[in-house]
């Protein structure tokens, strides 16, 4: 359709992989993770990371590996940019770092930061009693999984060895990190202690319960 240069093409998946081992014809099978520990629904390394390739013919540069540690929460602001919008004023300020930099430069200068992920599934109205379960907190070198175990990411892509005791400092850093992030979150869990929403004239529900399927 001639729409290339006007279009950016993003493909990338959710949360690591999903898959567990599974047992066909008799043997036991796991699905390629990239060697990564854990999968979905763990705080590893597996549990979290993606492909993401990006495609904008005559705008990225192609057959480049972007080293920046980037999350999806930065192609909020990403596209804001590109499209020329500005940011509108929320109660819940945007975070992350725009891409377009790393677009426009594989070699821009880029921070460092620490990022927290939560696996995310705790009774309501228990957030503190579940805040150090299954949590992560991952730096460009580091991965800090519940505020024990310490993996250099950078030499050990697999979390093979547990560097903790190694590096005290580094897990004392990243514990204070994550406990601040982790305060600040009970007034922004907003389906704390609410009820289930009830069934109404939504136009998925009603897709699901008629199990029509969607157009093509």
């Amino acid at each position: 359709m001639g729409m290339l240069g006007d279009t950016l093409i993003i493909f990338m998946t959710d949360n690591g992989m999903s898959v567990k081992s599974e047992t066909i014809h008799g043997g036991k099978f796991r699905p390629f993770n990239a060697a990564l520990k854990g999968g979905k629904c763990s705080p590893e390394e597996g549990g979290a990371r993606v492909p993401s390739f990006w495609i904008w013919k005559g705008h990225v540069s192609e057959d480049i590996d972007l080293p920046a540690l980037a999350v999806h929460i930065d192609h909020y602001r990403a596209f804001c940019e590109l499209a020329g919008a500005e940011i509108p004023p929320s109660s819940i300020k945007p975070t992350g770092c725009s891409l377009v930099p790393l677009l426009e430069n594989p070699s821009a200068k880029w921070p460092e930061r620490t990022l927290f992920t939560h696996v995310g599934r705790w009774d309501a109205g228990k957030w503190s009693a579940h805040k150090d379960q299954k949590y992560a907190a991952r730096s460009n070198r580091w991965r800090l999984v519940n505020n024990e175990f310490l993996y250099d990411i950078l030499s050990d892509r697999g979390q093979k060895k547990d560097v903790a005791a190694e590096h005290l400092g580094v897990v004392a850093e990243r514990c204070k990190r994550y406990n601040a992030w982790g305060d600040s979150l009970p007034p922004l869990l907003v389906n704390e202690g609410l009820p289930n929403i009830k069934g109404g004239d939504f136009p998925l529900q009603k897709l699901r319960e008629t199990k029509r399927e969607l157009p093509h």
